[in-house]
């Protein structure tokens, strides 16, 4: 169900954020790294940086815009990574 959402919703970034899927059934080492607990799972990676995530699927469409824009953001450098 979400994975959809994130793949149209980061055609509108284009080549400014990449949006990449795995299944972690195929690679249960990076789901370990990551500590995934339950799926979905939705994380922000910069430079080999976690710096955001988020579980579930969201309700509304603002919620994944808000995760590409801050990405988007981040990539630019108009926003400094927590």
């Amino acid at each position: 169900m979400l994975k959809p959402m994130l793949t149209k919703k980061s055609k509108d970034f284009g080549d400014k954020v990449d949006y990449v899927y795995m299944d972690i059934d195929q690679f249960p080492e990076i789901a370990e790294m990551l500590e995934i607990q339950h799926i979905p799972k939705t994380f922000m990676i910069y430079k080999g940086e976690l710096v955001d995530q988020f579980g579930g699927v969201p309700q509304d469409d603002a919620k994944i815009t808000q995760f590409f824009q801050r990405a988007q953001d981040i990539a630019e450098g108009k926003e400094n990574k927590e």
